[in-house]
């Protein structure tokens, strides 16, 4: 039998396919990416280990969306794919690329937030 942490889960899972559906498509055109890197979702354990929403290690975007909405999760995946863009895999807190990555992200998201009322 279900739990209900593990219904809620699926549930919001659920509404973050449907978000992502949209706002990938968004991201790629904007940013004028032809192949999507690899995105790998992680729950659980290993959600709590990891140290930050998301990173890019230069080969997958690797994203934490345990009990976020999935608009933010939006917000984190545009972030690291500037990221993917730029070819930067250094992230260290306040640095050029950082943020870089948190400004182009910001202009995105309100562009999006613009086009998908709804979602906000």
């Amino acid at each position: 039998m279900q739990t209900f942490r593990e219904f809620v889960e699926q549930l919001n899972r659920k509404e973050l396919d449907e978000v992502l559906d949209r706002f990938l498509p968004f991201a790629q055109k904007y940013l004028n990416i032809k192949h999507l890197p690899p995105i790998r979702m992680v729950t659980g354990k290993e959600s709590r280990e990891m140290k930050s929403f998301g990173c890019w290690d230069g080969e997958k975007i690797t994203l934490n969306p345990e009990g976020r909405h999935p608009v933010d999760v939006c917000r984190t995946l545009c972030h690291e794919l500037v990221h993917v863009v730029k070819n930067h895999t250094d992230g260290s807190d306040g640095s050029d690329h950082e943020n870089e990555a948190n400004a182009v992200a910001g202009v995105i998201m309100r562009k999006f937030a613009k086009a998908n009322p709804d979602l906000f």
